[in-house]
Formats: C-alpha cells, structure tokens, sequence
C-alpha cells in the first residue's frame, strides 16, 4: 500500500489502500485469466484478491474508504482502519509465504522479515 509521508512518520491512508487494493485485485484478475483453476498458484492469487475485497467490503462498512489522511479519523476510525489493514497484510503475507516455499522463490531479507514463519501458514 502507498506510503505518504509527513515528517518523518509515515502513514498508510484509507483512501489510498482501498484504492491501492482495488488496483491489486484487478492485476491478480488478469493474471488469473491465464490460468485454469486447478493451477497450484490460482488458490493463492484467489486468496489474495479475496483478502482485498474483504479489506475493501470492511473499509465501506466503516465508511472509512473516503479519508485521504489519518487526522481525519477518530481512534476508533483509526483502530479500525488498522486492525483492516493487519487482517489484508496477514492473510497476504500467508499466501505470499505459500508462494514463497513451494516455488523456492528468493527474495530480499528485508521482504522475508515481513512474511509470517512457514509454519505459521499451514
């Protein structure tokens, strides 16, 4: 998800990860198109998008997709839109660690440190 940056914190806004999420889902569609469904990777692409319709359904729920920066929101808006974006990262990270052992895929440290422990994917 975009970054904007604000001195030197750093937030993610709702506005631009509901959008950002749309945009992943409609690359994951056309890549998915490619592949017939009984392709190992399809069940991971799958999860993936679905984690981002279900990022985007629970951002609309809170109305909160509209908010272009955090001071906008109340902690409660702001929990929420946390505790969302926790919820897409994790079932992101689990799929991407799928990918990640079944495909031996190399990727840089500072990526695996942000991917859940294969054990935890199963």
């Amino acid at each position: 998800m975009t970054l904007r940056t604000s001195g030197a914190l750093q937030w993610e806004n709702p506005d631009q990860c509901y959008e950002d999420a749309s945009g992943v889902r409609d690359d994951l569609t056309r890549q998915m198109e490619g592949l017939t469904r009984d392709a190992p990777v399809f069940l991971q692409l799958d999860a993936i998008r679905n984690a981002c319709r279900v990022f985007r359904d629970l951002l609309r729920q809170k109305n909160l997709e509209r908010f272009s920066h955090h001071s906008e929101l109340s902690d409660k808006q702001k929990a929420d839109f946390l505790q969302a974006l926790g919820a897409l990262r994790d079932a992101c990270g689990k799929q991407i660690m799928i990918l990640v052992v079944e495909y031996g895929i190399d990727i840089a440290p500072h990526l695996a440190a942000c991917l859940p422990a294969p054990e935890a994917t199963e």
